[in-house]
């Protein structure tokens, strides 16, 4: 709840983050390390790759920034110590972004933002050009937008909505 409310997310927003898996991992240490064996300064590497760090100089054990809430619960895998916040690796932002109001795109529109699309769908790889703007709404559009959902991870339906125009967008657009 905390991680939510100073990000400014809801829970699905959490569950449905595209780095959640690799915020998930950073809580997983692939060795049994009951508290006993815990060192101040100590650092452990994580199933996603990073480290966390031990602190054990005020009252409690910390894990990274995180209080260490209970210890040495066993399971059937490992060991396991409650932390009372979420763990977040530093290269993962979770705040809410502010979505880009993008106008719904008609038949015949000339707008700034037919123009933008269709270049920036050039510029990744030219596989959609045509010499009329008025050309949105053809055939081979609809499998142009679909090829990109799917080299970028997205739900394929042909749809150029907000989230595959913020992809499009994005430094990390991947060509088809």
């Amino acid at each position: 709840e905390q991680l939510l409310a100073k990000n400014g997310l809801m829970a699905d927003d959490l569950l449905g983050h595209p780095r959640l898996s690799e915020i998930l991992l950073y809580h997983v240490v692939p060795a049994e390390l009951p508290s006993s064996a815990l060192e101040n300064g100590m650092t452990a590497a994580t199933l996603n790759g990073r480290k966390v760090m031990v602190d054990m100089t005020g009252e409690g054990t910390r894990i990274n920034t995180s209080t260490v809430t209970e210890a040495d619960m066993g399971a059937s895998n490992g060991v396991i110590h409650a932390v009372d916040k979420v763990l977040v690796p530093a290269n993962v932002r979770v705040k809410a972004e502010p979505q880009p109001a993008y106008k719904p795109l008609a038949r015949h529109d000339r707008g700034p933002e037919v123009l933008a699309m269709k270049d920036r769908f050039f510029e990744l790889g030219g596989y959609y050009r045509t010499n009329n703007y008025d050309d949105l709404f053809k055939p081979h559009t609809v499998r142009m937008v679909k090829l990109f959902e799917e080299a970028n991870g997205l739900p394929v339906d042909g749809i150029a909505d907000a989230e595959m125009l913020r992809v499009l967008f994005s430094k990390d657009a991947r060509q088809p």
